[in-house]
């Protein structure tokens, strides 16, 4: 699902066999965002 809007970014989180699945969908380039979700998800553990 995407509206186009500028600078839009769109994150989806589920698990799946018991593993968490990541899925963003952008139209622009991504750059830190995959290292500062990482960082995140890694310090609330």
């Amino acid at each position: 699902m995407t509206t186009q809007v500028r600078g839009e970014r769109i994150l989806g989180v589920l698990t799946h066999g018991d593993r968490l699945r990541l899925t963003l969908t952008t139209h622009e380039q991504v750059g830190t965002l995959v290292a500062g979700i990482v960082r995140r998800l890694t310090s609330a553990i």
